[in-house]
């Protein structure tokens, strides 16, 4: 069982009022946004101060105190700090909840995929989790990253790259994961936020018929086109043979109708 009460500054006995370091009701020494204190010449970083109580966050603003200080110039993206509880599974994220966004009234879009139908994670026996992907419905910028696996916080480090960089779901669904990772899981829950925006595949096997229509010939195999389709569309195995069918009636008729030097039904309704 884990019980979680709760974290807090411990600030006490460092004898910060005799110095004339500012502290706010819950013992955390106030900074501004360049680090500095109440008092000229000393910054603060970390545990005893704002944010997230991690030690990655801490070293992220050591590094950003030590650029002002050199340079003037510092930089920690708060929007894009990882969570990771280290239990088994694992519970790892960042940005931004579907409950964040509904409160700020943001559109969004989600795409998930379980951990079971991972293949590293079924080789691996441990199949217990999922990836959710949450992203921005009008751009499709990757808002959060939320996961649960073994190797969530392992994992997640993809997720705040694409955000430390504003990638969207389709910047990460088109980047090549090598086969069997757990990664993969990343890339299959962004694929399906970004392809929930796709065409129907009516409309791609229309599309496909009026190409066939023009060429005369079907240059590529209707199989492998399936097939290509079959993921993205998250389709039901059981009816791919249907849809083969039905795409190879549909390009005979369109090559037919060429060879009779008559439209098909699909092309004479073109623009």
């Amino acid at each position: 069982m884990l019980v979680a009460i709760g974290r807090r500054p411990v600030t006490a006995g460092l004898n910060l009022e005799k110095i004339g370091v500012e502290v706010d009701d819950k013992g955390r020494i106030v900074i501004d946004s360049e680090f500095n204190t109440s008092v000229k010449n000393i910054k603060c970083i970390g545990d005893v101060t704002f944010g997230p109580m991690l030690a990655h966050k801490a070293e992220e603003e050591g590094i950003a105190a030590v650029e002002y200080i050199h340079s003037g110039v510092g930089h920690v993206n708060y929007k894009a700090i990882p969570s990771v509880v280290y239990t088994h599974p694992e519970v790892a994220w960042v940005g931004k909840t579907e409950e964040d966004c509904k409160a700020e009234k943001i559109d969004y879009k989600v795409g998930t995929f379980p951990m079971v139908a991972n293949s590293r994670a079924k080789t691996n026996n441990d199949t217990d989790g999922l990836v959710k992907v949450i992203i921005e419905a009008s751009t499709e910028k990757i808002l959060g990253v939320h996961i649960i696996a073994s190797a969530a916080g392992d994992m997640l480090a993809e997720g705040v790259l694409a955000m430390e960089y504003g990638a969207t779901a389709e910047d990460v669904a088109r980047t090549c994961h090598a086969h069997p990772t757990v990664s993969e899981a990343v890339k299959e829950a962004a694929m399906d936020a970004y392809s929930q925006r796709e065409p129907s595949l009516l409309t791609v096997l229309t599309h496909c018929t009026i190409a066939a229509d023009r060429l005369h010939v079907a240059l590529v195999s209707s199989d492998q086109l399936l097939r290509c389709l079959f993921r993205p569309y998250r389709l039901p195995v059981m009816l791919l043979p249907f849809y083969k069918i039905t795409f190879n009636a549909r390009v005979m008729a369109a090559g037919w109708c060429a060879n009779r030097g008559r439209a098909s039904p699909a092309s004479s309704n073109r623009d």
